[in-house]
């Protein structure tokens, strides 16, 4: 028995080994799989009605997985406690943890999130309903969602229904159907029931499907939604590549409307008003900011000093963040600083009331460690300067020696000249015959005695005789420069004749000297004296602006003596020259932009790639002129300042007022040198959803998921190895 079955391995191994020898590639495993996966079996099923349970499966004919279930997934009517979303296997299981309501449609839309386990094919845009009632609801609403500021998409802000009219109920009650957007600020609300609605937009901070919080995004819409449907028919392209098609396939379809929501997204001021963070970076300031904009400047007051007059208050324009400069050094040398800091602030009830904050700021950089950056600052100071001294004595020292070997070879040069010319004739000598026999003395006999013992001195020290002359042991350390002010000026070497120079610097300034500006322009060959101005921003208090009637193809030129500008410290600026070069008419493009029935005060703004404005320029008689622009592509946006402050401005639900209308011209505009372009523009031609350019949006849609076309990548490898 045992020899048989030793007989029978030998065989199989054989058999193995040459089946091996036989295929040394990789064996081919067939065709892969690029199906979708399927529903085979639900439990409730699909579209039950009278149905109560809160656990579903969904049953599928291969291995699946969820792709970001809880971004993707979403159970309307909302459910205030998270329902358990999971997959295993062929199945998925969803528990529900809220109650169940009466005769309601349930939905749980999967979007795009149910894939095959291996190559994760998608199933496609697919949503499980049942119903608690006799009938389910079928409708469906579909919109987008905007940024009101800039028109760009929200990503994975939730849209809901409501079909009571009230504006309270956004404030009472969680949304009845509910819906999140995806990538392109798109959204679906399915499961709806005949009726009429109105729909709003929410960021949800605290995931309880009703606007309770200021600072939340929201957006809301007067129009009532009415849901409709029809059959339709849509062309479907069949792809033969990536480039060419097959044939277009008209697809029958039921068509929901409305399908053209648009809803205008914002965030309130006003919002809770608390204080952030407090910091105190370096001794000499300190910085306060606070979680939304305010109207005033909070109080400090200080028990060891005048805190009214001890600071130069640096605010931004919201008054959100604030810089206090401590002005006096015996202030600020103190490494803790004790205030009490009194500001509005929002209590408990989201009221504002006046709140009372001590304050115990500790420098980051204390007094010791200041003292000593400023003694190893000096002490290096003081052991460069000694170096570059020494140096400079080296220097002076080898020039010497070089004039005096200059000196003497010229002088041998010049001897050897008269030798030779005098060569034929006797040399005559004035000397006494004796004298002129008497060896020199050598250089060693010319030395004094105490100047030799120094030397033999010195060598038995190991000391190299010095051939400079630098007394190192008396050197006397000059005053370390003067620190100036640190400043930022605007480009001057070829400015637009509408451009002006701004000094931005790095602390308050105390004073300024106009008399220390000296500004010419250049007539023919000469500069005469101009007119200028100088402001201090009335925001930043570090900011100035040299303002000149600027001609074109002109040159200026700007000197500015040193301690033009003073810092609160005492730094002055140091003197600058510049020399300021306005540019020709003829490199700049001009645009005239005509705002076509449009009724309101619009502000036109000019922009670049990322919506940075270039200019803004206020419509006059519908019409908003730009002119010395730089060549370039461009792009336009126009907002109704309906309050003529000349911003835009957010919107407040309480009181129902939307934010200013902002519009997108939808073309790039290509502006060339000596062209003047008249662009007509109605605002309100296009959807607010197809205005902006695809080339200012931030916001990218989703990357769209489809089958795996690998089979015929394979079969293309195949015929090309062929």
């Amino acid at each position: 028995m045992f020899r048989r079955t030793a007989s029978i391995c030998a065989v199989m191994m054989v058999v193995l080994l040459v089946l091996s020898c036989a295929n040394i590639g990789t064996p081919d495993g067939g065709p892969y799989d690029e199906d979708p996966p399927k529903v085979v079996r639900t439990s409730p099923k699909e579209y039950a009605t009278n149905t109560r349970t809160k656990k579903i499966v969904l049953e599928f004919d291969e291995n699946i997985k969820l792709d970001n279930a809880t971004e993707k997934v979403m159970v309307s009517p909302p459910q205030l406690e998270m329902p358990e979303i999971s997959a295993m296997g062929k199945r998925i299981t969803i528990e529900l943890m809220d109650t169940l309501k009466d005769s309601t449609t349930y939905t749980i839309d999967f979007s795009d999130a149910i894939e095959d386990n291996n190559e994760g094919n998608p199933m496609g845009d697919y949503a499980f309903a049942f119903s608690t009632g006799d009938r389910i609801d079928t409708f469906q609403m579909s919109g987008t969602v905007l940024n009101a500021e800039n028109l760009e998409p929200i990503k994975g802000i939730l849209v809901g229904l409501y079909s009571e009219k009230e504006d309270s109920v956004f404030r009472t009650k969680s949304f009845e159907r509910v819906s999140r957007t995806n990538g392109s600020g798109h959204f679906t609300i399915k499961g709806i029931a005949p009726g009429e609605y109105r729909a709003y937009a929410l960021t949800d901070q605290n995931q309880n499907f009703l606007f309770d919080q200021k600072s939340e995004q929201i957006a809301f819409s007067d129009r009532l939604l009415t849901p409709s449907a029809k059959p339709d028919i849509r062309p479907d392209t069949v792809w033969h590549d990536s480039i060419h098609y097959d044939s277009i396939v008209m697809t029958p379809y039921m068509h929901f409307f409305p399908d053209d929501i648009v809803l205008l997204a914002f965030t309130e001021t006003g919002q809770d008003q608390y204080l952030l963070k407090k910091e105190r970076e370096v001794l000499n300031k300190f910085t306060i900011c606070f979680s939304a904009p305010r109207d005033t400047l909070p109080l400090i007051v200080a028990t060891d000093f005048d805190a009214s007059t001890a600071f130069v208050t640096d605010a931004n324009q919201t008054n959100d963040t604030i810089t206090y400069w401590i002005r006096d050094s015996l202030i600020y040398y103190n490494d803790t600083l004790n205030m009490l800091l009194y500001y509005m602030g929002t209590d408990t009830n989201g009221v504002l009331v006046q709140m009372v904050d001590t304050m115990e700021l500790v420098s980051k950089v204390s007094k010791e460690r200041f003292d000593k950056q400023r003694k190893r600052e000096y002490e290096d100071w003081a052991k460069q300067s000694k170096k570059d001294a020494e140096a400079e004595a080296k220097k002076k020292a080898r020039e010497l020696r070089k004039k005096e070997e200059d000196a003497k070879a010229e002088a041998k040069a010049k001897g050897e000249t008269e030798n030779t010319e005098t060569s034929e004739e006797p040399q005559q000598t004035e000397q006494p015959e004796e004298e002129s026999e008497q060896p020199e003395l050598s250089e060693e006999s010319e030395k004094s005695e105490d100047a030799k013992k120094s030397e033999q001195s010195e060598k038995k020290k190991g000391k190299k005789k010095k051939d400079y002359d630098f007394d190192a042991d008396n050197f006397v350390v000059p005053p370390m420069p003067e620190t100036f002010v640190g400043v930022r000026v605007s480009s001057t070497s070829a400015m637009a004749p509408d451009q002006n120079i701004e000094f931005i610097f790095e602390e308050p300034i105390d004073t300024f000297d106009i008399n220390a500006f000296h500004f010419t322009i250049q007539v023919d060959s000469t500069f005469q004296p101009a007119d200028f101005m100088i402001l201090r921003d009335s925001i930043n208090i570090k900011k100035f602006t040299f303002y000149a009637e600027w001609m074109p193809d002109t040159t200026y030129q700007l000197q500015i003596d040193t301690g033009a500008f003073v810092s609160i410290y005492g730094h002055r600026m140091a003197g600058q020259k510049k020399s300021i070069k306005i540019k020709s008419l003829d490199t700049y493009s001009a645009l005239f932009v005509n705002l076509d029935n449009f009724k309101g005060n619009g502000v036109v703004e000019l922009l670049k790639a990322g919506d940075k404005v270039v200019k803004s320029a206020r419509a006059i008689d519908n019409r908003a002129d730009f002119f010395f622009i730089t060549p370039g592509d461009y792009y336009i946006r126009m907002f109704d300042d309906r309050n003529r402050n000349g911003k835009w401005d957010t919107g407040e639900f309480d009181s129902h007022t939307q934010p200013e209308d902002m519009y997108y011209y939808h073309k790039e505009l290509n502006l060339r040198a000596m062209w003047e372009v008249s662009e007509h523009w109605t605002p309100t031609a296009r959807p607010r959803n197809e205005q902006k350019p695809e080339k200012l949006i931030k916001q990218k849609p989703d990357k769209q998921k489809s089958a795996k076309t690998r089979n015929e990548q394979r079969a293309k490898d195949k015929q090309n190895k062929k």
